[in-house]
């Protein structure tokens, strides 16, 4: 495992995929934020990971974050927690530090911004790519660019406050 800092990259011995400093913090707020001291698994991976379960083991097998299983409702339900005690006051310390929660939340955005922007860059190259097509255009292809065309409307929506940052997709109907 490689220590790079808080702000750095941390590798997971076990899958070798990388889980980010985002991640972290935004697990230590959803487990800080809950007067339980946990977070039902699915929550967090749809909130924090986007599904993607590998970083959220990683955490787990990198021994930050602990995993639970209790029943509720009859049904067996997985919870997260962090480790132990200690890392679970150590991330209600941090994340109450106001330095590093701005810093931090700005980090969030920003990658959140990002994620959009290659979104959207990639939405377009695709529409640029059909528009170029030498096939004429057919019903299949006028669906793919209608479909393209509303999932740029949805990807616009969290930075449509930035004009500026955003080309709107007007400009490529054609």
């Amino acid at each position: 495992m490689s220590y790079q800092g808080f702000g750095g990259k941390y590798t997971a011995i076990s899958t070798g995929k990388k889980w980010s400093k985002t991640h972290l913090w935004r697990s230590m707020k959803a487990v800080v934020g809950n007067e339980k001291r946990e977070v039902e698994y699915l929550k967090l991976l749809d909130t924090v990971f986007e599904g993607d379960e590998e970083p959220l083991h990683a955490l787990v097998k990198d021994n930050i974050l602990g995993l639970s299983v209790q029943q509720v409702d009859g049904r067996e339900v997985k919870f997260v927690s962090a480790h132990s005690p200690l890392l679970h006051a150590a991330f209600k310390e941090l994340t109450t530090d106001d330095t590093l929660r701005k810093r931090m939340e700005k980090l969030v955005v920003d990658e959140k911004a990002e994620k959009v922007k290659k979104d959207i860059r990639d939405i377009e190259e695709e529409l640029q790519r059909l528009a170029k097509s030498k096939v004429g255009k057919s019903a299949a292809i006028s669906a793919r660019e209608s479909h393209l065309f509303g999932k740029l409307d949805v990807r616009c929506l969290p930075v449509s406050r930035q004009p500026t940052t955003v080309l709107r997709h007007s400009s490529y109907r054609g």
